[in-house]
């Protein structure tokens, strides 16, 4: 009785897991949910589009090679990332329409400061 139940147990878990992996990557975007969850009181908001297509222009970008210095990737990692079709290809899955980042500063009960980017 208790292997049939161990067995069940590991048999809901791998289903719900699979579900949840499966409704993360096949559920179409709904980009007007990102516009929604961004708080009200935002000091910043910005909206960037195609951030997929355009990833290796942006990557050129002097502001944006010094904030993924200040955050610890070498040039020559992001170097091979950029040509990595497996990297590009999860860009496209998950900056393909728009990209909404938004610094709010006070989130929640905390009243900390945070930066934001929703996922539709």
């Amino acid at each position: 009785m208790s292997r049939k139940r161990g067995l069940l147990f590991w048999l809901i878990l791998a289903a719900f897991a699979a579900t949840g992996i499966w409704w993360t990557l096949t559920i179409p975007r709904d980009v007007s949910r990102l516009y929604r969850a961004i708080p009200a009181n935002a000091s910043f908001v910005s909206v960037h589009s195609r951030t997929a297509d355009r990833w290796k222009d942006l990557s050129g970008n002097p502001l944006i090679l010094s904030l993924l210095s200040s955050v610890g990737v070498k040039q020559d990692a992001l170097a091979k990332q950029l040509e990595d079709p497996n990297t590009l290809q999860w860009l496209k899955r998950l900056a393909s329409d728009e990209v909404v980042v938004a610094y709010v500063p006070s989130l929640g009960h905390s009243g900390a400061p945070a930066w934001v980017w929703p996922l539709g």
